[in-house]
């Protein structure tokens, strides 16, 4: 190596590769048959095909072949699918392994799997390509390894962002979103035991699910398990808690403090940053059992309860693990998304007097939980699907549930935003479930991660 090489600029990549061929037109054609591309950019006898950081130019000039060993790498995301189309095509390729073809103007191509190779697109550029889910496998994977290049976290880079859906539209079809009361689950309340833990100076009604086939003093992994708006422990999460513990796991679920049979005044006070803590204590908690491995504690959250486990996790790295399902991540710009910026506006407003009204009088202030429409007055969720559930919910499973909200506490829970506290999850593993037809999903998320 010469002496003066770290002097110089580094060869990185190649950003494109430009063939010659006859007819331009005739060219866009021949490969628009074998790949899938974007309509081009043009120039004057020129075609620029996009591969995201990278392109292929076309130029029309002389039809003259270049030599049997000049080639050009193309990488692509399935390898197989291509070798399936040159030959549908009637293109011939080259015996072997490698999946080597001429175009119609003598261009030798070789075509590679992005999966196989070294080559590397970044996150942010597989995500504009719709690439997102397209990983390395093991033997790039120790190739990369050998160089230093350690494989990426799956968590390096992470974008949550809003999807807005319009729910201020009546619902032509309601039967299209409640199911009938006779195909509800069932939990078996025989599967739990009541515990207490402290928060904050508080304590908390749990409950612990312990797996059927664990030993009594056997530690095992759990799970913290938080639930939808204004919920208790004993809506939404007995049935997932059930299937967890079916799988080995103990699972620890807790009215948050103001609500069910948790202490805490004033009652129904929901605040983000509250809850959050008492989800933070309650890892502390199990911590603290013998049965329970405390090396191996994930958070799983449904509804506001996902939210909530990612701002969890961002803060706690005791956590080993977290999964959202169908969570509330961005509560402020989904509810502008949806009621539109002066809606919301107003509906925040009449918040707003309610608190100066609380603050005058020293008397608390609450809003129904629940309503079927906005029509029938200001309330948390008005939506029918909600007022289907919790109105059910609250005259059988959960007696302790209460249709009220301190309005006080409302400012907080609107300005919520999990998006911002995603990052810093990693390194901690991260999945985000989410519905693509539900449209009452407070924040359905698209996530992109690498």
């Amino acid at each position: 190596m010469a002496d003066n090489q770290d002097q110089r600029t580094q060869i990185i990549g190649v950003n494109h590769v430009a063939l010659e061929v006859g007819d331009l037109e005739e060219a866009l054609a021949f490969y628009g048959r074998i790949f899938s591309f974007e309509p081009p950019e043009r120039e004057p006898g020129m075609a620029f095909i996009d591969m995201g950081d990278q392109f292929l130019a076309l130029s029309e000039g002389t039809n003259e072949a270049p030599e049997s060993t000049q080639h050009f790498g193309l990488v692509v995301d399935d390898k197989d699918a291509i070798r399936a189309a040159l030959a549908e095509a009637g293109v011939a390729v080259s015996p072997g392994r490698r999946l080597n073809f001429r175009d119609p103007w003598g261009n030798m191509i070789q075509v590679v799997d992005y999966r196989d190779i070294q080559f590397t697109k970044a996150p942010e550029v597989l995500r504009a390509m719709r690439l997102d889910g397209l990983a390395k496998r093991e033997a790039a994977l120790r190739e990369l390894a050998e160089k230093g290049v350690p494989p990426p976290h799956p968590l390096a880079s992470l974008t949550l962002r809003p999807t807005p859906i319009n729910l201020a539209a009546p619902d032509p079809d309601p039967e299209r979103y409640f199911a009938p009361a006779d195909r509800l689950l069932e939990a078996n309340p025989s599967r739990r035991d009541e515990v207490r833990f402290m928060s904050d100076g508080l304590r908390l009604a749990d409950h612990i699910y312990r797996p059927p086939a664990a030993g009594e003093a056997d530690p095992t992994a759990a799970v913290v398990m938080c639930g939808p708006s204004s919920s208790v422990k004993e809506q939404t999460l007995p049935h997932y808690a059930e299937r967890f513990a079916d799988a080995g796991y103990a699972v620890l679920t807790f009215d948050s403090r103001t609500y069910g049979a948790s202490e805490g005044e004033p009652r129904c006070y929901y605040d983000p940053a509250q809850i959050i803590a008492d989800y933070v204590n309650a890892v502390s908690y199990l911590e603290s059992r013998d049965d329970i491995d405390g090396g191996r504690i994930a958070v799983v959250g449904v509804c506001m309860g996902g939210g909530y486990a990612i701002s969890t996790a961002a803060r706690d790295k005791r956590v080993a693990a977290v999964v959202s399902v169908a969570g509330g991540h961005d509560i402020g710009g989904t509810c502008h998304a949806n009621l539109g910026r002066d809606g919301f506006a107003d509906f925040l407003g009449q918040i707003n007097e309610l608190v100066t009204r609380e603050y005058e009088s020293g008397e608390t202030e609450s809003i129904p939980a629940i309503a079927k429409d906005l029509s029938e007055g200001l309330a948390f969720m008005p939506n029918p699907e909600a007022f289907s559930y919790y109105d059910r919910t609250s005259r059988t499973v959960a007696p302790s549930w209460e249709n009220r909200v301190a309005v006080k506490s409302l400012p907080a829970y609107f300005a919520y935003n999990a998006i911002a506290d995603a990052p810093l999850v990693a390194p901690t593993p991260l999945l985000i479930v989410d519905g693509t037809v539900d449209l009452f999903s407070l924040a359905r998320v698209r996530t992109a991660s690498v």
